[in-house]
């Protein structure tokens, strides 16, 4: 750009031209030329580079001559900016190549707004005003939607939410009607306004201005845990009435986190300095799957823990279980207590987000004379299990004993 503008100023020196040409009457004869402002058009709220090329006409030199730009609505020059520009002498035929930086006000409307440039030879000679007009245009109207929050980040299925909108008006002058429409008309979209319309309006947004537009929303119950891409239409208008349309997509996360809970399923019956084993079972209430669950047992001062301390599951889908078996050896001075055990539980969910939650059940200890009244140990500290046990191999030798015979007669 800057390069265009130096071969346009040069072509100016060089070549003039009679645009906007004025001959002052009387005894001065100087005329404007050309002019060149950059940027083309002149936008509100920006400066703008103007270059006035002047001409001297006459047939001998001109002395003492002053030039002063008379800036009005809706240009003005900053205070370091000096209007008045001061020349000895200018021969015939000789060009001035006049600059001002000039400052558009950020409200200045389109269209063409004149300007006034006057001059005289001599320190007390008489003035005389030349008018041309600058163009000015706004920069594209751009509303832009900066930013997209949903409260919560993650749509529990069945729950209410909030979805807010920030609009930031990036052009120079104001913008007006806004319109901010949600289709969630789709068969496959599971939201739908509640307590509010799926339409929003702002009446106007002044320049480098932001508005939050906020819509309540309320998900499906029955709706799958993912991404959904809701439309959205963003209307509105400049101050000359032409409208602008914007169509985009915003995405809404529904999730439905797995829910785990822990038992203890099985376990042997302990007493202090006995081993055995614990099974713990681990389930999926929630409606989705829980993925790469493992559980870990955590070490305790009370059990010694035989073997692996943590188990893989796997993916739990809803509704469905499954078990861990742990080996243990309790502290021989434990006797009819209950001793916390603490399990671990890490798993993902569908968005591979992952949970640790940990869970503590509690494990009985017996005493012997605990297990006697129980009928789990003899009294003679012997096990009734394996009392029955003898018995019942007893048994099924003498019958095989009997069959044999028969057989054999």
């Amino acid at each position: 750009m800057k390069k265009i503008l130096t071969v346009l100023i040069v072509m100016m020196m060089v070549l003039g031209g009679n645009a906007l040409a004025q001959t002052s009457p009387g005894y001065s004869d100087f005329k404007i030329v050309s002019t060149i402002y950059e940027p083309y058009p002149a936008e509100p709220g920006k400066y703008m580079d103007l270059y006035v090329k002047v001409e001297n006409l006459g047939t001998r030199a001109a002395t003492d001559s002053t030039f002063e730009l008379l800036p009005k609505y809706p240009f003005s020059l900053d205070s370091d900016v000096d209007a008045i520009k001061n020349y000895g002498r200018i021969e015939p035929a000789q060009p001035v190549l006049l600059k001002y930086k000039i400052r558009v006000d950020k409200n200045a409307v389109s269209g063409n707004s004149s300007i006034d440039l006057r001059y005289r030879t001599g320190k007390e000679g008489m003035w005389f005003t030349i008018s041309f007009d600058i163009y000015v245009k706004p920069r594209d109207t751009i509303l832009s939607i900066e930013k997209v929050e949903s409260s919560p980040d993650e749509i529990v299925a069945g729950s209410k939410a909030n979805v807010e909108f920030t609009l930031k008006n990036l052009a120079n002058t104001q913008v007006r009607d806004i319109t901010l429409k949600l289709d969630m008309s789709g068969s496959t979209t599971p939201f739908a306004p509640v307590d509010s319309t799926t339409e929003k309006r702002i009446e106007k947004l002044e320049p480098d201005k932001e508005e939050t537009v906020l819509f309540h929303i309320i998900s499906e119950a029955s709706a799958e845990p993912k991404v959904y891409k809701i439309p959205i239409t963003l209307t509105y208008s400049d101050e000359a009435g032409t409208t602008y349309t914007k169509n985009d997509i915003v995405g809404l996360l529904i999730s439905s986190d797995p829910e785990i809970q822990i038992y203890l399923e099985e376990s042997d019956t302990f007493m202090g300095g006995t081993k055995g084993s614990t099974i713990v079972s681990v389930s999926n209430i929630g409606a989705t799957q829980a993925k790469f669950v493992s559980i870990v047992l955590a070490q305790s001062k009370n059990y010694e823990i035989i073997g692996p301390d943590r188990t893989y599951i796997g993916n739990l889908d809803s509704d469905d279980f499954d078990t861990a078996e742990f080996k243990l050896y309790i502290d021989e001075s434990l006797n009819n207590t209950k001793i916390p055990i603490t399990v671990t539980v890490t798993y993902k969910d569908a968005y591979n987000n992952e949970h640790v939650k940990d869970f503590e059940l509690d494990l009985p200890i017996y005493s012997k004379e605990h297990l006697i009244r129980l009928g789990e140990i003899s009294a003679n500290g012997g096990s009734n299990t394996l009392y029955y046990a003898i018995v019942l191999i007893f048994v099924l030798y003498i019958v095989y004993r009997i069959f044999r015979r028969k057989k054999r007669s």
